[in-house]
């Protein structure tokens, strides 16, 4: 599409008649005066315009002051929170290993303690073993020598079978068989 053109349009033209001089200077006095306040306004706006520029500069500058003291505040807090949390993991810690070690040492003493009373039970009991080996023993020898004496020197080898089997049974009539044997023997 084109565009239209423009329609003209005619003006009638007013006569030639001369303006009224006084009017034409009231109008550009009233003119004058419109711009001439309209100027001051616009003045006055343009300066309230930078007032409240600079003024927010000024706001801009406080709040960048204040929220940089605000961080400073916050790290110096972050940082004190730290310290005291790192001094009381550090007290918490201190105080687990002393009472570790605390629990350690009475672990040890109690395990020495029941080491010796083991070994005084143990000791106990080996040296009761041997009386009653020594008691076995002497029981052993004696029934032998009561063999020995009953059967003469003709049943000597139905005693060293005994003795032998004596001996398998246990562990003490071993000694039991080496001195049967050194009394038979001349």
């Amino acid at each position: 599409m084109h565009p239209q053109a423009p329609q003209i349009t005619n003006v009638t033209q007013i006569p030639n008649a001369q303006p009224d001089l006084h009017h034409v200077m009231y109008r550009l006095d009233l003119l004058s005066a419109e711009t001439h306040k309209l100027r001051q306004e616009m003045h006055e706006g343009f300066a309230l315009i930078r007032k409240d520029q600079e003024d927010f500069k000024k706001n801009q500058e406080i709040f960048k002051k204040e929220l940089a003291d605000q961080r400073l505040e916050s790290a110096k807090e972050f940082a004190s929170c730290r310290a005291e949390f790192k001094a009381d993991l550090n007290a918490s810690r201190k105080e687990f290993r002393a009472d570790l070690s605390k629990a350690r040492a009475d672990f040890k003493d109690e395990l020495q303690k029941m080491r010796e009373k083991s070994r005084e039970d143990f000791d106990a009991m080996l040296a009761r073993t041997k009386i009653d080996v020594k008691e076995l023993m002497a029981s052993v020898v004696a029934t032998v020598d009561d063999r020995i004496k009953m059967s003469g020197q003709a049943s000597d080898l139905r005693l060293l079978k005994w003795c032998a089997r004596a001996a398998l049974s246990s562990s003490a009539a071993a000694g039991s068989l080496a001195y049967a044997v050194s009394k038979l023997m001349p």
